[in-house]
């Protein structure tokens, strides 16, 4: 049976029922809500969530499809219904003036929701996808995420994933063989798609809240030249790239941490 950390539940919001978990209590500090990727469970980011709710209360979405939020043929697992999740839960939870940390999908999530985030929010993209129409795929193929599935249903052995992650300590990479199995796979392959034909560059450069872009140094998502073009077209934004791999957080917290806690006034 699978163990879930310490607190959450469940909201119906746009038709659904979406499943969060929540890290620490209220403070006098705005709280953050994490958006997860594509076949990360709010379960595998409880680590990151428990360690940020020193300072503010922190949310970890289930995005639709996977973990304990709703699933089957009967939705839509597209950019814009996830992005209207997204919006549904603030409001369901009071959570107007958070700030959104969007990773991997989680991010492209956050950007397509970011015109109907309040002017007090804060968003903060760590290492998404920039592909779109016109645009180059640097992701994985989606084989590379469904075999994942298919090994973690199998109770695959840690060996298994660790060839898929090679940098993720023991307990992140038992986390996900735990909780792979919750992700639709339908839902991996309809937001794996969208990552060609969704555009999100429209919403990059048209923020108007603040926001922070963290790029993984070591993965080449996000390449210097894609940088380059964002410091031109949208120069609000905020970058700092991280020693690490995709998982940022998980793979280097400290620099994680320390780019975060400057955007945010956190504590050291």
């Amino acid at each position: 049976m699978r163990k879930l950390p310490e607190g959450g539940g469940h909201v119906r919001v746009n038709g659904i029922r979406q499943h969060y978990l929540v890290f620490g209590s209220p403070t006098d500090r705005a709280p953050i809500v994490i958006v997860p990727g594509i076949t990360s469970p709010a379960a595998t980011w409880s680590g990151i969530g428990r360690a940020l709710a020193t300072a503010q209360q922190v949310f970890v979405l289930d995005v639709r499809g996977r973990g304990l939020s709703e699933n089957g043929a009967h939705l839509d697992y597209g950019l814009d219904a996830c992005s209207r999740d997204l919006i549904g839960c603030l409001e369901a939870l009071d959570l107007g003036k958070a700030t959104i940390i969007g990773h991997s999908m989680g991010g492209r999530i956050a950007l397509r929701a970011s015109d109907n985030l309040a002017p007090q929010c804060r968003l903060v993209l760590v290492d998404l996808p920039l592909s779109g129409p016109g645009r180059p795929s640097r992701v994985k193929p989606v084989e590379n995420y469904l075999d994942a599935i298919a090994r973690a249903k199998q109770g695959s052995a840690l060996a298994d994933l660790r060839r898929l992650s090679p940098r993720l300590s023991d307990q992140d990479l038992a986390l996900r063989a735990e909780w792979l199995p919750t992700c639709d796979e339908r839902a991996v392959m309809v937001a794996h798609a969208g990552f060609d034909s969704d555009d999100v560059w429209t919403h990059l450069i048209g923020l108007s809240i603040p926001t922070l872009l963290m790029v993984a140094g070591d993965h080449g998502l996000i390449t210097p030249n894609d940088m380059a073009e964002i410091r031109k077209a949208a120069p609000q934004i905020d970058m700092a790239t991280i020693d690490a791999g995709h998982m940022i957080p998980m793979e280097n917290w400290d620099g994680f941490y320390n780019a975060l806690a400057a955007f945010l006034d956190l504590p050291p």
